[in-house]
């Protein structure tokens, strides 16, 4: 597994602590967005409020220990998921790797036989005051993590699985055709797992396979399973037919239930839904409507939430050139979104009225820091970002963590 799997292409400027965030100015602007059967969607405008934010701060991670790095060499280590369970207890996971100072950008001119070898997973743990390191066992990295209580933690990647019960880490490969799988859960009874092509539900002491839809397949990438409330899975696929249901390539949602297969009602038309996310038991959809290429107009962005029989819209359209790669509760029954843009990475909050865009900055030009994921601390206002902190030619890099709200403790 490489990083480039989950490092994004660009940065995210690190928050001074404490201080205020001034938020760059970000495309406004009316908009409409055609409903169809089965999906609710007005038109409306797309108002965006601008305004600084002084509660992100930078948390000190804990100082990664990894036998990829060579003696006196040059080291990077990234966190790419994190996962809470209360104000003392919250996971993030991650790679670290050697490099070669003498790599120019891009690693063009490395000759250093260490940088193909493979990197080593690091696990931190937040217990109330600080991050520290965990020993886990040795495997190529990890990109997702399930914290369901303090006893029961689950690490994806690498050769993983590996299952945390409160006392010891354990392998839990049973069932699974390949090891390096994507995790998704809610309860211990309903933790999912995605290899790339096939589907998974953890049984208890093995993998269970189902079986997907005939000419359907899952889409990849770390959004495309979602665990939900009760037994169901909320997946993200498309059918392999091209000219069948999804003829214009859209992405279409489907729920499996623990029986059967549900498909979801298809977006408006135009609409994709690009990403799911379940929050205290809600169910939703970023559904993304792009613009001809020749208008040169950021694409529409529409958040979505499942009511039983259809997805219902739930915030104004907005206009947005980012990609979305993060979906957290904010705690108070709105959302966080992380996106990312060519030359900046930005924070978006729905409140449930309206929406808050913030570019965060950092003095030091020289340095920067992106962030990978997000989740929300249960029972607070808080929020987890993970990600890494390094030079802009990504040859010394370091974990990085922030976090929003009263610091969890």
């Amino acid at each position: 597994m490489t990083p480039s799997r989950w490092r994004p292409l660009i940065r995210l400027a690190m928050v001074v602590v404490a201080a205020a965030v001034v938020a760059s100015s970000a495309p406004t602007g009316p908009s409409t967005a055609t409903g169809r059967p089965g999906v609710a969607v007005r038109p409306g405008p797309s108002p965006v409020a601008v305004v600084p934010h002084p509660g992100w701060r930078v948390v000190p991670a804990a100082e990664p220990i990894c036998r990829a790095w060579p003696e006196g060499g040059p080291s990077i280590a990234h966190l790419a998921a994190v996962a809470a369970t209360g104000p003392d207890d919250a996971w993030a996971v991650g790679l670290c790797e050697s490099a070669d100072w003498s790599c120019g950008p891009e690693g063009v001119g490395c000759d250093n036989e260490n940088l193909d070898a493979p990197g080593v997973g690091i696990v931190q743990h937040w217990d109330g005051r600080r991050w520290t390191q965990v020993r886990v066992p040795d495997t190529e990295g990890f990109d997702s993590v399930v914290a369901l209580s303090k006893d029961d933690v689950w690490i994806g990647g690498g050769d993983g699985p590996f299952h945390w019960d409160g006392r010891r880490w354990s392998r839990a490969v049973q069932g699974l055709k390949a090891g390096n799988v994507l995790l998704s859960g809610v309860t211990s009874s309903n933790v999912w797992g995605f290899d790339g092509s096939r589907l998974y539900h953890w049984e208890g002491r093995r993998w269970r396979q189902v079986k997907l839809p005939a000419g359907w397949h899952i889409t990849s990438g770390s959004s495309a399973v979602t665990a939900g409330s009760g037994d169901d899975v909320w997946v993200l696929g498309m059918s392999t037919k091209v000219d069948e249901w999804v003829g214009d390539g859209r992405f279409r949602d489907a729920r499996y239930d623990g029986g059967r297969w549900h498909f979801l009602p298809r977006p408006p038309k135009g609409y994709t839904v690009t990403r799911n996310a379940v929050v205290d038991g809600e169910t939703w959809a970023v559904l993304t409507r792009p613009q001809p290429d020749a208008t040169f107009i950021a694409p529409l962005v529409v958040l979505a939430r499942w009511d039983g029989r259809r997805w219902a819209r739930s915030s104004s359209p907005i206009r947005m050139w980012d990609r979305v790669q993060a979906v957290a509760g904010d705690g108070r029954g709105g959302l966080w979104l992380l996106t990312d843009a060519a030359e900046h990475q930005y924070v978006w909050h729905w409140d449930r009225s309206r929406w808050n865009v913030l570019e965060l900055s950092h003095p030091l030009t020289a340095r920067t820091a992106t962030v990978h994921a997000l989740a929300h601390v249960p029972g607070t206002t808080t929020v987890w970002g993970v990600g890494q902190f390094g030079a802009n030619d990504s040859r010394d890099e370091q974990p990085f963590i922030e976090t929003t709200g009263p610091l969890p403790h």
